[in-house]
């Protein structure tokens, strides 16, 4: 469980290391009180991301979104994102040796 500061945080680290970030939504599907949506986060490697220095390169993320709605509030989500692919796109290679 986490809170709305910790979603806040969350996305501002993704902000600083991507300012132009951008999410476009591929597919949406609505069931009741959920929505899920397939989505590519687009963007520029400017900032610092998780200890790896700015390298400037384009990325295109697979994630997938998932919200559960009551009242027009957002009271779920749950969110995956393609981190492999990422961290390839900035020059990281996988696997990380611990």
């Amino acid at each position: 469980m986490v809170s709305r500061d910790d979603i806040k945080a969350l996305y501002g680290e993704w902000k600083t290391a991507f300012p132009d970030l951008r999410v476009e939504v591929e597919h949406g599907v609505v069931e009741g009180d959920t929505v899920m949506q397939y989505i590519t986060m687009r963007g520029t490697h400017e900032g610092p991301f998780r200890g790896i220095e700015p390298t400037g390169n384009e990325i295109a993320v697979p994630g997938v979104h998932m919200r559960r709605v009551r009242d027009g509030e957002i009271v779920e989500t749950a969110s995956v994102a393609g981190m492999a692919t990422l961290l390839g796109q900035i020059g990281v290679e996988l696997p990380i040796e611990a």
